[in-house]
């Protein structure tokens, strides 16, 4: 129990030093719509503007690589949504999420980013910047995984039923059969969320990248 106890002060402290906030499901912070699905994380680490995740929003989720017309109408709804007084939520990944967050804050609106591991890091590297322009733009960073923790594969699935928990629907921009959207899709009918999903143009709808959409 020492031990224990030992471990999470530390843990607490050099969370406290690196600007993330530590909730559990008992704190009134916690985002209400987050309590209702099944397996919810018993701890948040935050980092931002926590008042964020209890406001109204919708998810925008989609592929790593992205056709021109995904990234077009990735940014026409991220606008949209922003408009409409919604926050964006997303994974901060490579392709629709960081152009859905950077659209978010370019129309001067909030978004949140959901991570698959610890708050002391950024995954990928190159969206460094796009982390702290949320932060500064008045969004956060989430997670319900401690600092020291690396993102694995189960970690991103895990993240993906966050997001959808987080928020009213999800919007899936492209998505082949085997992309991590397909999960985030089958978290937000398990959750009943709902689930919108963009039919692609004639030209686009034998496409790989819009399989899942289908």
């Amino acid at each position: 129990v020492a031990r224990a106890w030992a471990t999470s002060k530390a843990l607490m402290e050099t969370s406290d030093n690196l600007g993330i906030k530590i909730i559990s499901k008992y704190c009134e912070d916690y985002p209400p719509k987050l309590l209702q699905i099944k397996n919810h994380p018993h701890l948040l680490h935050v980092k931002g503007d926590v008042k964020i995740l209890n406001r109204d929003c919708i998810a925008i989720v989609g592929s790593r690589k992205p056709t021109k017309y995904g990234i077009c109408k990735a940014k026409e709804i991220a606008s949209k949504i922003v408009q409409e007084n919604y926050i964006v939520v997303a994974g901060l990944a490579k392709g629709i999420d960081s152009i859905a967050h950077g659209e978010a804050i370019t129309s001067k609106g909030t978004t949140i980013a959901v991570l698959a591991h610890g708050l002391d890091l950024v995954y990928p590297k190159e969206n460094n910047k796009l982390a702290d322009d949320i932060i500064k733009s008045g969004g956060v960073l989430v997670s319900e995984y401690s600092i020291g923790t690396k993102a694995t594969k189960s970690h991103f699935v895990n993240r993906n039923r966050i997001q959808t928990g987080l928020s009213f629907g999800v919007i899936v921009i492209e998505s082949s059969i085997k992309s991590g959207t397909m999960h985030t899709a089958k978290f937000c009918k398990e959750q009943r969320r709902l689930l919108c999903v963009l039919k692609p143009p004639m030209n686009l709808i034998e496409s790989p990248n819009f399989a899942g959409n289908q």
